[in-house]
């Protein structure tokens, strides 16, 4: 293990908190959906440096309501405005019965309220709801000399300039991974 912490703010199930188990010293995952997190908690409790945490991730401490796509856990979204299109489109469009979907409160915590130290990389993963997780982990950037990250940017729910501005006015570059 070359590496020291690593960041997971969209855990899901927990593939990308295993992988980074065995090239960091620890794994801090993030997970808001109960349903999902028992199962990221049961992926990696066989691992002793992982620590996993049930929330969803911001700007400020708040409780927000997210899509649980049952089927396609992959696909929950915070329902801002954007998240509430999608979710009603997703739904009308596969005519999904009501007990493959719900709406679920969730607690959101900002990264910078954990005062992560030794911080070497950051995934973001967290379906078109990253400009508030990227405002609530400035401090922890900045007192970590500015870690690599990961971060998928959906640009079907639009702010991708703004989120590629905040990273410019951080001082990362920009690169593209496709399929």
């Amino acid at each position: 293990k070359n590496f020291r912490n690593a960041l997971d703010i969209g855990s899901c199930v927990g593939d990308t908190v295993k992988d980074f188990s065995t090239k960091f010293k620890h794994v801090y995952g993030f997970e808001p959906l109960k349903e999902t997190y028992g199962k990221l908690v049961e992926n990696t409790k066989h691992l002793d440096n992982v620590t996993c945490y049930n929330y969803a991730v911001g700007e400020k401490s708040d409780i927000l309501e997210i899509s649980n796509l049952k089927q396609s856990p992959t696909r929950n979204k915070i329902l801002d405005i954007e998240g509430e299109k999608f979710l009603d489109n997703y739904v009308k469009g596969r005519n999904l019965p009501f007990h493959l979907w719900s709406r679920e409160k969730v607690d959101v915590v900002n990264i910078d309220s954990f005062n992560f130290t030794d911080v070497d990389f950051i995934k973001i993963d967290t379906e078109g709801y990253v400009l508030p997780v990227l405002k609530g982990i400035k401090k922890t950037l900045e007192e970590n000399n500015y870690p690599p990250m990961f971060v998928e940017i959906d640009n079907a729910f639009g702010g991708l300039q703004a989120v590629l501005n905040w990273f410019k006015d951080f001082g990362y570059s920009r690169e593209s991974v496709d399929k």
